[in-house]
């Protein structure tokens, strides 16, 4: 009996050398399959197979990425005449923010597979012991028609939207034109980071209207910016909030004078207050309504807005009111000056 067994043993450890030793990783892992028209690939190694699908996610992100930005040092690039060299990296960081935010609807995990030990028997990304284990590989897909049509629909939304927003608002004023135009200014650089990510996934695919659409809108952008003037006249209660509405207009890139109404577009903001003097629970508080009414040259009004600002002060109505001009500018930040000055666009989903 013991010589059988013994027999047995030597014979299961001969076919345990014959067998081949697997490989250290799996082929998908260390030769992951190609991208193509139809499908984007990415593979990740983290803790588990959640966290590995999230990081493989990342990467095809920043492969996108790297895709987007790939041409910008072409002469012939269109980007080249949206924006200079200087502005080159401020424009790589927002194209990074807007890569950061790219959602794939339905990513499929193609592959999954531990992570054989390594040489020392480590199974951590460094060398601390309390470092979670990076255990788990995956290979992911996407579907890129699915992207390709996502991001094309809700592009061309967008442009829709704010070539109905600009129709309207020229109808207004040159204002309510210019604060369309800055919008689109704002949003210039996702325009164009899904405008390329489009041509990255079907490189068929021609993305020039949408450069066409942002040539003609930073055309008009800098031609009301130097015809556009105002000129803010306020009452005497007033006058403590014309500063802050000066900076925030200059901020938008507006000339703002008190020279006389001599510009090809000109306007006249006036101010005007009412104030009302209050004490509640041993607090001085000053309430004061500001209505802003902003007129052409005819003196048409074509904006007006109310607001109502509180201060309260344990000292006097003077140091309430500096509380009052406090809140003033925070709404300001918070709304935007066109907002406080009623200059908005009509349609729905502005």
């Amino acid at each position: 009996m013991r010589t059988l067994l013994l027999s047995l043993l030597f014979i299961f450890i001969i076919i345990g050398c014959g067998q081949p030793e697997p490989e250290a990783y799996p082929e998908w892992y260390t030769n992951p399959p190609k991208t193509t028209t139809s499908t984007l690939y990415s593979i990740a190694i983290d803790t588990n197979e959640t966290t590995a699908k999230h990081s493989a996610e990342l990467v095809l992100r920043s492969e996108l990425l790297k895709g987007v930005q790939k041409d910008f040092t072409s002469k012939n690039h269109p980007i080249n005449q949206l924006y200079t060299k200087k502005d080159l990296p401020e424009l790589k960081k927002a194209l990074k923010y807007h890569a950061a935010r790219l959602r794939f609807e339905d990513t499929t995990i193609e592959e999954v597979a531990l992570k054989p030990e390594d040489e020392t028997g480590s199974n951590t990304a460094n060398n601390d012991e309390d470092a979670p284990k990076i255990t788990t590989m995956v290979l992911i897909s996407v579907d890129s028609e699915t992207l390709f049509k996502s991001t094309k629909k809700t592009l061309n939304a967008k442009i829709t939207l704010f070539q109905q927003r600009l129709s309207i608002s020229q109808q207004q004023s040159a204002l309510h034109a210019y604060m369309v135009l800055k919008e689109i200014q704002n949003q210039k650089t996702s325009i164009v980071f899904h405008a390329e990510l489009l041509r990255i996934l079907d490189p068929s695919f021609s993305n020039k209207k949408y450069f066409k659409f942002l040539y003609e809108m930073d055309s008009l952008y800098e031609i009301l910016k130097k015809e556009i003037n105002l000129s803010i006249i306020s009452d005497a209660n007033a006058i403590s909030f014309v500063k802050p509405i000066k900076k925030a207009l200059k901020a938008q890139g507006l000339q703002v004078s008190s020279m006389k109404m001599n510009a090809p577009r000109s306007y006249k903001l006036l101010l005007t207050s009412a104030v009302k003097n209050d004490t509640l629970y041993g607090f001085k508080v000053q309430r004061i309504q500001i209505t802003s009414r902003l007129q052409k040259k005819s003196k048409q009004e074509v904006a007006k807005n109310v607001t109502v600002f509180e201060g309260k002060s344990r000292y006097d109505a003077k140091d309430a009111r500096k509380h009052a001009l406090e809140q003033y500018k925070t709404q300001i930040k918070q709304q935007g000056i066109f907002t406080i000055l009623g200059i908005s666009s009509t349609i729905k989903g502005n």
